[in-house]
């Protein structure tokens, strides 16, 4: 099972519907219309009553009703982007959704994190060429501020990476990875 497959396998499960439309590319009409959800998004204040219909503004393709997501969030493709409970995304994170991004329940994301579903190829065309993976977050990770996450990694169940990582491959579960490139560290009991 692919990384994609596996993605869609555990929305399924948690009973979330995957439209195909999700993963196709949008109009100019879409990326304004984001581009004006984002405006407000970020204008609302930081307070308690005001979360769910911040999240509800961001029109992703699905987020729980109890994640907290702080201002300055940038993100494009928001169908692509799926947010399950208890999940938490501090101040000025960007997801680059071009691929599906699932971040699983409990999940707390440091400021300053970059998540990429996109890369480009290394030709020497005149055309940039690109590729697009899946990002997969699971369940009780900690992404440390400033990191960046490249296309097809997948952070295991209950992984820390460490404050300004860049994680160009998958990690284990329950383990500490920090660095450039990311490395493991340590297994987290």
């Amino acid at each position: 099972m692919n990384l994609e497959q596996e993605i869609i396998y555990r929305l399924k499960t948690e009973e979330i519907e995957v439209k195909e439309t999700a993963r196709k590319q949008h109009s100019s009409k879409d990326l304004l219309e984001n581009h004006y959800r984002t405006m407000i998004f970020n204008f609302l204040p930081d307070i308690s009553p005001l979360f769910r219909i911040k999240n509800e503004l961001l029109g992703l393709g699905y987020i729980d009703r109890d994640c907290i997501i702080r201002s300055g969030f940038r993100y494009s493709h928001p169908k692509n982007i799926f947010i399950l409970e208890n999940t938490f995304i501090n101040y000025s994170c960007t997801l680059l959704a071009n691929s599906l991004i699932l971040i699983g329940k409990n999940v707390a994301i440091g400021p300053n994190v970059s998540i990429y579903c996109i890369n480009h190829h290394l030709t020497a065309s005149k055309e940039f060429e690109s590729e697009r993976k899946p990002v997969y977050i699971d369940d009780n990770a900690w992404i440390g501020g400033g990191s960046i996450i490249l296309p097809g990694v997948k952070i295991a169940k209950a992984t820390v990476i460490g404050a300004g990582s860049v994680v160009t491959k998958s990690t284990e579960e329950s383990h500490l990875y920090a660095g450039v490139p990311a490395k493991k560290i340590r297994k987290i009991n």
